[in-house]
Parts: C-alpha cells; sequence; structure tokens
C-alpha cells in the first residue's frame, strides 16, 4: 500500500528553521521612530535662551543617572526642577509682576 504526499516548499527542506522574524527591520523603526521623538523635543523654540550649568562630578553623574532612570533629557529634568523650585519659591511669584512694570518685552 502506498501512500500519496504532497510536497511543498517546507517539506523539501527551504524552511528548515521555520519562519525567521524580522527583527534587524522592527529595531530600526524603533530606533527611527525614538530619533524622530528626540528631534521634536530638541526643536528650537522662539524665545528661549540658553545657559552653561556648571557642576561638580558627583552631581554630574547624579543627574546623568537620574535623567536615565526617568528617561528624559537633563535639560527637561533641571527645567521641571526648576519650575517645581519656583512655584514654592515666595519671591519667585514678585518677580513677573515687578518686570511688567519696567515696559519691558519679554
Amino acid at each position: 500500500m502506498r501512500l500519496a504526499v504532497e510536497l511543498t516548499g517546507d517539506d523539501l527542506g527551504w524552511n528548515d528553521l521555520g519562519q525567521m522574524p524580522n527583527e534587524p527591520a522592527r529595531q530600526q523603526a524603533e530606533i527611527a521612530e525614538r530619533l524622530a521623538l528626540a528631534r521634536e523635543e530638541a526643536a528650537p523654540v522662539a524665545g528661549r535662551k540658553a545657559f552653561t550649568l556648571r557642576l561638580d562630578p558627583a552631581r554630574h553623574l547624579a543627574l546623568r543617572l537620574a535623567c536615565a532612570v526617568r528617561g528624559q533629557s537633563a535639560q527637561a529634568f533641571v527645567t521641571e526642577a526648576l519650575d517645581a523650585m519656583l512655584a514654592t519659591a515666595p519671591v519667585a511669584a514678585a518677580l513677573p509682576k515687578a518686570r511688567r512694570g519696567r515696559g519691558r518685552k519679554d
């Protein structure tokens, strides 16, 4: 008694390892998406000013570690901390009012 066997590409050894996921393409797409988001966050905004912050090595390391844990840039981290500090400082609330009285534009 003979059995009829239908041969397909898999039966001929063409795909012995099964379907291979396209992992590099997925990783590349994920990296491209993250880079695009980073570019959007880093886009210059009119009216912003720059300054240099000098830190000792221990504070610099602590800042880098905190940013890495939070998945946040150092600029965003420091800006958030500054905003929180200014919100609790009683002198800071009076500063914008005093500036408006001088006739300066911001």
